[in-house]
Order: structure tokens, then C-alpha cells, then sequence
């Protein structure tokens, strides 16, 4: 006859010790997983934003050389100009084009980073991983119907291996740690038929500096409708902050050693070959390049 409580007893247990294991066992598989995708999608985040920033750098330097169309020929680029990690391009020099010179430099900070530094300058934080930046030129050839011809490219070291990215003599080709296969690239084309070789003209003058009697020194902040010209063959020292809808026109032989800063929706025209900066500017504006073949100078209200 069997016995009530035992069956009851029976029925009660639960899990047993195997079924317990089987079941922490496919537990943790998941969560294994589950760390697994997670640290792929950080990857390629990461990935992700390093090549939003490499093409913004990238075009950046696009718009500078649209800006400043004759930069390969009066720098007298060679085939490849080597810009940002392994480069010394932080000192680059082109005194026959300043503007040019300035931007290379700026360009050298904007792939190392070095514009944004913690830990008193110690440590760059703004770039992206070992940026590398490469300006391939080919002078224009009229006589055989060749366009003048800028290749901007932005490398940089992956986090993670993939398909090899470029081709063996493309910018930081096997530069990186892990070789071609952590490999980034962005490149860009610019032809002579686009680059911008108009001659424009500043806006009339409602304020003008002329170190032509001396050097002068000043702080200015410039608003919506101002224009101001420095000019001459002296030394300029101080403060300029340009804001949007304003115009600073530096002209002459000036030698600018002030802290400039063009603004969002400001603008900035020098020419290419008689202006020396020798100060820092900023410049989240917009800059006008004027050659000396347009021989523009820019009027003064009377």
C-alpha cells in the first residue's frame, strides 16, 4: 500500500543539482555573448566616430586649399606633402604664402591632436588615433589639357583588423601597429575647374589701422557691418575678435602679432604673399585669399 507522505515528499524536491548546472551554464553562454556584442558595438562606435572626425579634418583642408587655390605653387609642394603623426609639419614654413603656411600648421594640430591638450600640455586629446595627413599635387600642364590637381587624404589606425583599406603607397599605407589591416583612410579630389581663382573684394572700409606711421597696438571686437583694414609696413599687437557678419581686410606688408580670432560667420582676406601672421588666429570663419594678380585693395568710406 503506498504511503501518502512519502509521495508527497517525493513531489516537493525541485531542481536537482544537474538540472541547477545545465541551467548557470546557459546562463552565463548568454551573458558571454551579451559582453561580447556589447564590446563589438563600443568597436564600432569608435570606428565610427574616428572617421566622422578623420572626414571633417579631410575637409577642412579641402575648403583651405578652395580658399587658397595657388598654395601647391607658391609652396612649391613636393608630390606628396606629409602632414600630422611622424611629420614635422608643425614648423612647416612657406613665407611665400602665410596663409597657406598657417593653414598646414593648424591642419598638423587638427590630425595629432595637439590643439586640445590635458595635463598641463603633456597629453593630446583632440585627434584622432596616429592621424596622418597627405596633400598629393599635380601642377596644371596646359599645353597637354592637364587640370591642376589637389588629393587630400586623412589616415588613421583602426581599433580592430579588417579588409586592407588603400592601396601600398596610399597615405600611412602599413604605418600602423598590426599592418595594413588596421589601416583607415579618407580621401578627397579637388581638380583646377573647381578651385575658386575669381577676384573678389572686400566690402568698403569703416575702420582703418595704418602701421604705416608706426607700429600700433590695440584690442578690437568687431560686430555685424564693421569692416577694418590694417595696413602698411609696420608691426600690428594686440586683441581682434571678428563676430559674424564682420570683416577684418589685413593689406600692405603688415606683420600681424596680435591674438586674432575670426568667428563663425566672419570674414577674413589677407593676401597671399604680403601679409606676415606671425601671432595666433583662430579661425572658424571664413577666409578670403586675395592673389596678386587681382591686385585688389580694399576701398575706405571718405
Amino acid at each position: 500500500m503506498n504511503n501518502p507522505s512519502i509521495q508527497n515528499k517525493n513531489a516537493n524536491q525541485g531542481f536537482t543539482l544537474i538540472e541547477l548546472l545545465v541551467t548557470l551554464m546557459i546562463s552565463a553562454i548568454g551573458l558571454l555573448g551579451f559582453v561580447e556584442l556589447q564590446n563589438r558595438t563600443q568597436f564600432a562606435n569608435l570606428e565610427a566616430s574616428q572617421r566622422a572626425f578623420a572626414t571633417s579634418i579631410a575637409s577642412n583642408m579641402v575648403e583651405a586649399i578652395k580658399a587658397n587655390p595657388h598654395i601647391g605653387k607658391d609652396c612649391s609642394f613636393p608630390t606628396t606633402l606629409d602632414v600630422g603623426t611622424g611629420s614635422s609639419s608643425a614648423y612647416y614654413s612657406c613665407l611665400p604664402n602665410s596663409a597657406g603656411q598657417h593653414s598646414i600648421r593648424e591642419w598638423h594640430k587638427a590630425l595629432t591632436g595637439s590643439g586640445e591638450q590635458i595635463n598641463s600640455g603633456a597629453q593630446n586629446v583632440g585627434g584622432i588615433k596616429y592621424g596622418r595627413g597627405c596633400i598629393n599635387y599635380t601642377p596644371p600642364q596646359p599645353a597637354v589639357g592637364v587640370l591642376e590637381k589637389y588629393t587630400v587624404s586623412v589616415a588613421w589606425q583602426g581599433f580592430t583588423k579588417t579588409a586592407v583599406v588603400g592601396s601600398a603607397g596610399s597615405c600611412g599605407f602599413d604605418s600602423f601597429g598590426g599592418g595594413a589591416s588596421h589601416h583607415r583612410l579618407v580621401s578627397f579630389d579637388i581638380y583646377g575647374s573647381s578651385l575658386s581663382t575669381a577676384c573678389a573684394n572686400p566690402p568698403i572700409v569703416n575702420l582703418v589701422v595704418d602701421t604705416a606711421t608706426g607700429d600700433k597696438t590695440g584690442t578690437y571686437e568687431l560686430l555685424d557691418g564693421q569692416v577694418m583694414e590694417i595696413k602698411g609696413g609696420g608691426k600690428f599687437y594686440g586683441v581682434i575678435a571678428v563676430n559674424a557678419g564682420a570683416h577684418l581686410v589685413l593689406g600692405g606688408s603688415t606683420v600681424i602679432e596680435a591674438a586674432v580670432h575670426i568667428r563663425d560667420g566672419a570674414h577674413y582676406w589677407m593676401s597671399s604673399t604680403a601679409v606676415v601672421f606671425e601671432g595666433s588666429l583662430t579661425m572658424d570663419g571664413i577666409l578670403h585669399v586675395g592673389e596678386p594678380s587681382c591686385g585688389w585693395a580694399a576701398p575706405v568710406v571718405t
